[in-house]
């Protein structure tokens, strides 16, 4: 059986926002709600953050990264996750250079967006 650590910390569960006998897409809230479940500490309860203690929550929540391979849309799917262009993002392979962060105060998380990853063939 699973482990309700293992069940908090995201492991063993289907792919982000859908159970696992869904074969639907899920919308953009649905996708930020997994997400920050996944986090470490996510099942305990947080509550609002406040104007003055807004990066503290961040903090605490966590950062979700979003790491792969050059031109597969982690830009594209953070800005559909901000409902606005929020980070550059282009079809052209290299557009993001350097890290990019978006701040979520109101769930108290950080989106990173990373450049694409390219391994060297030895």
């Amino acid at each position: 059986g699973e482990l309700p650590a293992e069940r908090s910390a995201g492991q063993g569960r289907g792919p982000l926002g859908l159970a696992d006998d869904d074969d639907s897409v899920a919308d953009a809230d649905r996708l930020l709600e997994e997400l920050c479940a996944r986090l470490p500490g996510a099942e305990e309860e947080m509550l609002p953050p406040a104007a003055s203690d807004a990066s503290t929550c961040a903090a605490k929540r966590g950062t979700i990264g979003f790491v792969g391979y050059p031109n597969v849309g982690k830009s594209t799917v953070i800005n559909a996750l901000a409902g606005a262009k929020r980070v550059g993002m282009s079809s052209t392979p290299g557009k993001t250079k350097h890290i990019q962060t978006l701040e979520l105060q109101s769930l108290g998380v950080t989106l990173c967006d990373c450049p694409g990853l390219v391994f060297p063939s030895v």
